[in-house]
């Protein structure tokens, strides 16, 4: 739900002297279970990013009311919701990982190797060694992962085998 409030401060507490509902979230959401438990992943994981960010609070918010828009709208496919909302949370709290370039030396070709560290890699920097819990990446991966990143939504909707939606899924929830 989004709400603006009027309130006037006190000594130790604010007044609150009007609540306006903006937009309810609540019904389309709790009436479907798959888009219930996004929604519920998506506040816990924007309360753990609040509670170490602070210098970024609008920015979370907004993309976490997104977010929650399209899941009540039922605009997006909730997991796909999710996969980008993760994405772009955690780059703007600083934690991105590489999804266009390789991770380990910036190569932008043969992007075959997945760490769920750093982000994709190169086949020459994957046979290093130097990374553990490598997975391979499918030709087409490095490009949906970055569609999730950007929120570019006809890139992510576009046709991608479940198979590769799901692969793409473990990488970002590894």
């Amino acid at each position: 739900m989004l709400v603006d409030i009027s309130a006037a401060p006190g000594k130790k507490l604010a007044t609150i002297s009007q609540v306006v509902t903006r937009r309810a979230y609540l019904g389309p959401i709790i009436n479907d279970y798959t888009r219930y438990t996004v929604a519920a992943v998506l506040a816990e994981v924007a309360e753990q990013l609040l509670n170490h960010e602070q210098e970024r609070l609008e920015e979370q918010f907004t993309l976490l009311a997104g977010a929650l828009s399209a899941l009540a709208r039922g605009t997006y496919p909730p997991h796909r919701v999710l996969d980008s909302y993760l994405l772009r949370a955690l780059h703007r709290a600083g934690w991105s990982m590489a999804i266009s370039a390789c991770a380990a030396c910036g190569s932008l070709d043969n992007l075959t190797y997945f760490s769920p560290s750093l982000g994709v890699l190169c086949t020459g920097c994957a046979r290093t060694g130097d990374f553990p819990q490598l997975s391979p990446l499918a030709p087409e991966e490095p490009a949906y992962l970055a569609a999730l990143a950007t929120g570019d939504w006809p890139g992510i909707l576009s046709e991608h085998p479940p198979a590769l939606q799901q692969r793409a899924e473990r990488h970002i929830m590894d």
